[in-house]
């Protein structure tokens, strides 16, 4: 995917979720703890912090845990 200007890429916040299952005794990042550590993990913009057009209450960064696939 096309990195846009200031904003994270879904590679970024992929590979902060692995980084933070990696970091758990038991591997697992639930999406609340993602949300809660992936801004010490990548450092987010304000347009990545902006509200979501299509998910209400969430950022934009935060639809990109979602589309995270194994």
């Amino acid at each position: 995917m096309a990195r846009l200007p200031n904003r994270a890429t879904e590679s970024d916040i992929a590979l902060a979720t692995l980084q933070i299952a990696a970091s758990r005794r038991d591997g697992i990042a639930t999406f609340h703890r993602l949300k809660r550590e992936i801004p010490d993990y990548v450092k987010l913009s304000d347009a990545d912090r902006e509200q979501s057009l299509t998910r209400r209450n969430e950022e934009i960064w935060e639809q990109l845990i979602r589309n995270i696939r194994p």
